[in-house]
């Protein structure tokens, strides 16, 4: 803005230049064909053979499109030289070179990406020698100024022990790094090197170095490995999530450990949902009922229902048990609702339901102790419709059994199809309603309805509707 203040424009010869190079190029790669036609001539009619261009390589067509589209129209309309830009044109037309760059695949696409490199390049010595103006030499040496500071600080960034970790990390990591996909990390690899930071500086140094997008998965892929390394296999067929290993994975087993600070800095920096308390909250509820045995889902809902009907059902998904430790300090409400969700939905999936930050909002407002009981049923209920839903539609598999998608059962012997699903989801959702529409003392005992509620299900128990 300066520069255009004080009229210094910009005679983009090199750009032009570069151009022309590149254009006399890229024509030699065009395909060429011979064309025939028949002429009339003075001694008859003969066959004349004319060479005929054809179309540019589809890999650096789009380098042919920005030179004709953006570079082109800088000549003059009348002498053919090249018209001054001022430093705004300038800046846009970088702007687009870089864009074009960032799209062009560094595989298949790697000649392309050499050509946009160099008429990048080309803008950048325009804009420093071939400035025109009389304060055009004060704009070139304030250029310089500013470009040795940027130098500076990248340097400095570059020297950190973060950075000397993420520096092979490409388009979707680090920010200015080579496009070589030979260089390249994915996300779970990133992740990896993640693990090993000690201080909420190197999560703030990884946010500088990586684009917005890939922090955010970055810190989806950490949290989902610390579900993943919290649980543990007892026997051959049970999985019990232990809360102390996750809380290891993430640090959170030490309230001043730079650790934690470095996960909930990361979290901060990810604008996540999730945040320290959240997951402190879930380290508390797991402790709560790590003893707690969760059946698989489908045959823990048949059994219990052949055995007694709904009622045995509600009896066998809110245990006796009462919150302890930090939980009952706190007068922690919900170990019932967890204990019935995890029943409902086995406990992998529960956990892997709370990984997701929309519906860790929702169980936010269901342990909520301010909450009121109608508040807390609405949420406890669509959280698990929300699982069920997820889960209808997970670990599907071709069995080649009639061409159905079959998934098979805990025996790992019976197959349920998708229709068979269908109908278990509508069970289930039936099932959950009744819940926590019609739950009576057992429901009181963990805080989840009120005494005036409960009065009002005692007086309506008796309606052969609620059995069904």
């Amino acid at each position: 803005k300066i520069a255009d203040d004080l009229g210094v424009t910009v005679r983009p010869q090199t750009v032009f230049d570069t151009a022309d190079e590149i254009m006399a190029k890229l024509q030699k790669k065009r395909q060429t064909k011979i064309v025939e036609k028949v002429v009339d001539l003075p001694g008859g009619p003969a066959i004349q053979q004319t060479t005929k261009k054809g179309k540019f390589p589809a890999d650096v067509k789009p380098v042919v499109d920005f030179i004709r589209e953006e570079i082109m129209p800088m000549r003059g309309a009348i002498t053919g030289d090249v018209a001054g830009q001022t430093f705004k044109q300038m800046d846009a037309l970088a702007e687009k070179a870089q864009n074009m760059l960032a799209k062009l695949d560094p595989a298949d696409q790697r000649e392309a990406r050499k050509w946009m490199s160099d008429i990048m390049q080309a803008i950048q010595t325009d804009a420093l020698q071939n400035a025109i103006g009389p304060e055009a030499r004060a704009v070139r040496e304030e250029i310089l100024r500013l470009d040795a500071k940027f130098s500076k600080f990248w340097q400095e960034i570059g020297e950190t022990a973060t950075a000397k970790k993420f520096t092979a990390v490409e388009k979707k990591g680090l920010k200015g790094a080579g496009f070589d996909s030979a260089t390249r990390l994915p996300v779970d690899q990133l992740t990896n090197m993640v693990r090993t930071m000690d201080s909420p500086q190197v999560a703030r140094e990884l946010h500088q170095l990586v684009t917005p997008d890939t922090y955010k998965r970055v810190v989806s892929t950490y949290l989902q490995d610390a579900f993943e390394r919290g649980f543990v296999t007892i026997g051959d067929e049970v999985n019990r999530f232990d809360p102390d290993a996750f809380a290891k994975a993430l640090g959170l087993d030490k309230s001043t450990s730079a650790r934690r600070e470095a996960v909930g800095e990361m979290l901060k920096l990810s604008g996540s949902n999730v945040d320290l308390k959240l997951l402190d909250d879930l380290v508390d509820i797991g402790k709560a009922i790590q003893d707690v045995d969760v059946p698989n889902t489908s045959v823990f809902l048949a059994r219990s229902a052949t055995i007694g009907g709904v009622r045995a059902l509600i009896n066998r998904l809110i245990p006796g048990a009462v919150a302890s430790g930090a939980l009952a300090s706190q007068g922690f409400l919900g170990v019932g609702f967890v204990s019935a969700a995890m029943g409902i939905v086995g406990n992998r999936a529960f956990m892997r339901a709370l990984a997701n930050p929309e519906n860790a909002q929702l169980t936010r407002h269901i342990f909520d102790k301010d909450a009121s009981a109608i508040v807390r049923r609405m949420n406890m209920t669509k959280f698990l419709k929300t699982v069920i839903a997820d889960m209808t539609q997970e670990d599907l598999v071709n069995t080649g059994i009639g061409g159905q998608r079959t998934r098979t059962d805990l025996t790992g012997t019976r197959h349920l199809t998708e229709q068979k699903i269908k109908v278990w989801k509508n069970k289930a959702e039936k099932v959950i309603d009744l819940f926590f529409d019609h739950l009576g003392d057992e429901a009181i005992m963990q805080g989840l309805m009120s005494e005036e509620e409960a009065e009002e299900w005692e007086a309506n128990k008796a309606n052969p509707d609620l059995e069904e």
